[in-house]
Parts: C-alpha cells; sequence; structure tokens
C-alpha cells in the first residue's frame, strides 16, 4: 500500500533530475510504500528519456506529461494523480537524504496535533564556493531554509519562519479539498513571481489547520549556474517584490487603500532607494551598493504588480475581488 507519493515537477533540468530520482530511490523508506511521479511541464530537453529509462528499473516511478505551463499546475496534477495518503515534493534540482521520508511520515503520526502541511530544512549546495559578491542575508531567495534544531507549529503572520516548495509535504485529502496550489501564482517559464507556497500555507493556517517545521526531514537544494549569478538575484529579487502584493490581498489593511495611493506611495519609496543606490555606488563607493539595489529592485517589483492589478486580465480579477475571503486585522 502507497503512504506517500513523491512529486517532481520538472522543466528542462535534465542535468540535474537523476540526482533528484535517485536521491528519492535510495530512500531508507520500504520502495513498496513509496511512489515517485515525475511531472514533466512540457520539456523540450529529452527528459522523457531519462525518466523512461529509470522505469525500466525501478517499478515506482510513473510519468505524467502537464500541459498547461506553470510550477503550480504541475503540482496540481502530481497530487490528482498521487495514490499515497500524503504527498511529497521536491524539486528537479534538489536532493533529499536518505530518510527523508521515514522523518515525513513520523512528523505527520507523531506530532498532536497531527499537521496537514509539514516542511524541513533545505540546505544549499553551490557546487563550489560561494560568490563573494553574494550578500548572504538573501540565502532565503536561493530556497535555503533552517529554523533551528526543534520543531514547531507555524502561526500565521509570524516574521521568519516558513516553507520552501522543495521540500514541503501535505496530506493528500486536505491539499486536494484545498483546491491545491493557486496557479495565478509561481513560475511560469520565465515569469518569476514566487509565494504560493506561502498563500497555501496561510490559507491552512488562517482555517485552524497545523503545519509544522520538521528539521529532521531534510533536502539538498542545487544553486544551479544560471542562478549564480547578479542578473539572477536582480530578477530573483523583482518577483519576490510583485509577489508581496498578491499576500497582501489577506488583508484588509491593504484592500481597503485605494489602489492609486498605494502605487503613488510605493513609487515614492522606489525611487528613495534608487537614489540611496545611485549615491552609495557613485559618491561614497560602497561595496554594499548591491544591497541597496536589491531593495530598490524588490520595490520596483511591487510596484510592477500593484499596476498589473489595474490592466491585466490574469491578476485583475483577483483586485476586483480582493475582499472574498479577507483576515480582518
Amino acid at each position: 500500500m502507497i503512504e506517500i507519493s513523491v512529486i517532481i515537477c520538472t522543466y528542462n533540468r535534465s542535468d540535474y533530475l537523476p540526482a533528484a530520482i535517485k536521491s528519492c530511490i535510495r530512500q531508507t523508506m520500504d520502495d513498496k510504500k513509496y511512489e515517485i511521479l515525475i511531472i514533466d511541464n512540457n520539456s523540450t530537453d529529452g527528459t522523457e528519456k531519462i525518466v523512461r529509462c529509470f522505469q525500466k528499473e525501478y517499478r515506482n516511478i510513473r510519468y505524467f506529461k502537464e500541459e498547461s505551463q506553470g510550477l503550480n499546475f504541475a503540482r496540481n496534477r502530481g497530487a490528482a494523480e498521487a495514490e499515497g495518503r500524503y504527498v511529497a515534493y521536491l524539486d528537479d534540482d534538489a536532493r533529499a537524504e536518505p530518510d527523508w521520508l521515514t522523518n515525513m511520515i513520523k512528523t505527520f503520526r507523531r506530532q498532536n496535533p497531527q499537521p496537514v502541511c509539514a516542511g524541513g530544512c533545505v540546505r544549499l549546495d553551490w557546487e563550489g564556493p560561494v560568490p563573494d559578491w553574494f550578500p548572504q542575508e538573501f540565502n532565503a531567495l536561493m530556497a535555503f531554509v533552517d529554523h533551528g534544531s526543534s520543531g514547531f507549529y507555524l502561526k500565521y503572520g509570524e516574521e521568519g519562519h516558513f516553507l520552501i516548495g522543495t521540500n514541503m509535504a501535505f496530506q493528500r485529502d486536505v491539499l486536494i479539498d484545498m483546491n491545491g496550489f493557486r496557479t495565478a501564482y509561481g513560475r511560469k517559464k520565465r515569469r518569476t513571481i514566487s509565494g504560493a507556497e506561502t498563500e497555501l500555507v496561510n490559507r491552512l493556517l488562517l482555517q485552524g489547520l497545523p503545519v509544522y517545521y520538521s528539521p529532521d526531514a531534510a533536502v539538498t537544494h542545487t544553486v544551479v549556474p544560471e542562478r549564480r549569478t547578479r542578473r539572477f538575484l536582480i530578477k530573483r529579487m523583482f518577483g519576490d517584490g510583485a509577489t508581496q502584493p498578491l499576500m497582501d490581498l489577506e488583508t484588509e489593511r491593504f484592500c481597503s487603500t485605494p489602489l492609486i495611493r498605494r502605487i503613488l506611495y510605493d513609487m515614492k519609496i522606489c525611487i528613495g532607494y534608487y537614489f540611496q543606490y545611485l549615491y552609495r555606488k557613485i559618491i561614497i563607493n560602497d561595496p554594499q551598493s548591491l544591497t541597496h539595489y536589491l531593495f530598490f529592485t524588490q520595490r520596483r517589483g511591487r510596484l510592477s504588480m500593484e499596476l498589473r492589478f489595474l490592466y491585466d486580465p490574469e491578476f485583475r480579477p483577483l483586485w476586483k475581488n480582493r475582499r472574498q475571503g479577507l483576515r480582518v486585522e
């Protein structure tokens, strides 16, 4: 009987996918008790051929092609196809520790109240030295998670405590009942909007459902070459900023303020950050000027999303229907 289904959503990551699959094959759990689902989100790099080779040797691997482009379409397809009581998500450029699934199952079974969602530690593999220019305070943007050695239940709105999709598991029936991950969030090809995991966790917490951080359920996430650049970090920071208004749609404070006022306020902050950056870069030659440029970029991303609430057919309905399911502050 399948207890837990591992879901690996992948898009053109054939160089790293085999390591992710192998780490799931090498779990300490009996392979009859779990399955590995590969959800191919329209890869063009031979991903299917790689998976088919694994399937010849391992019977608990299943392959699906999800044609709707976007990470969260793939995540939801995986949950729909899974046969396990629990579903666990692993990125295609990550590697699970051998006891990952065993510790996930222990978390669900032994904690009281029983979590409906659990996530764990995510270590980073830079495949070499960390670049000298990289500001360590932005590790979380590379999917780093370490909340200490003790497990705990998350609380809504608590600063600094979060889970990341490369290492998350759910009770499958609850995930299905919640309609899974919202597809307006998350990556689509080159789009860097994030927040789907946070949004889903927030929905669970607002309904009083327990979400748990389990440090023993650990994975290692590779910082792939295209992410080891200033350009990627800037792009990622822009996406983080663009995600913030989507998260704010949950709150009365944000939704009750006229959108134009929000736009003008963030425009002012954005300009201020940019002049701070120019001052530190040009006038005083501050080596930390990149950090200030990143904050400018983050605010610019926020501003861009607020503008998209006005005209974008994908995001305008979210603002229009913003008062549905609000959390009153």
